[in-house]
């Protein structure tokens, strides 16, 4: 699980995943 690469799949589990997937 990379972090500092851009997660192209958004998970809820991810903390900050809410700047994705807005």
């Amino acid at each position: 699980m990379s972090k500092q690469q851009p997660t192209q799949f958004i998970n809820p589990e991810t903390p900050g995943y809410v700047g994705f997937a807005n």
